[in-house]
């Protein structure tokens, strides 16, 4: 893969993951970080109990990343997974909110269909940015 074709796909999962993002709080749906906390200890139990089929690997990944990050693992656990976690949380509702709305189409179209609404929506938005990263 060319660094270009890499630096193509990164912006396309980026671009996708903003209209998600967006819809979900247009849609009033928000996620605290208590929310988020509860489900980031539910799963670090469930690793450190070894309720995970893939456990030990899991947890090497994880002390190499804090490792990597130069943290605590209590920084890790209760700062840096916040946001990503509370954003994890946000699809899920949002995916459920979605099905609810539009039973008739697959989350996959639904989720096609919101993507392609914010590109038209931001479109102006989206070719500056295009342009200042040179994309």
């Amino acid at each position: 893969m060319s660094f270009e074709h890499a630096q193509e796909e990164s912006y396309l999962v980026q671009l996708e993951e903003l209209a998600i993002l967006t819809r979900a709080n247009e849609v009033g749906i928000r996620v605290s970080e208590e929310e988020a906390q509860v489900v980031i200890n539910q799963t670090k139990e469930a690793i450190e109990s070894k309720n995970v089929d893939n456990w030990q690997e899991t947890k090497e990944s994880i002390d190499e990343q804090i490792q990597e990050l130069g943290i605590s693992e209590e920084e890790y656990w209760n700062e840096f997974l916040i946001e990503p976690y509370q954003q994890t949380l946000m699809r899920q509702h949002l995916m459920e909110y979605e099905q609810k709305e539009y039973p008739k189409l697959s989350w996959n179209e639904r989720r096609e269909q919101l993507i392609e609404q914010f590109k038209q929506r931001e479109a102006e938005q989206i070719a500056e940015f295009k342009e200042e990263a040179g994309l």
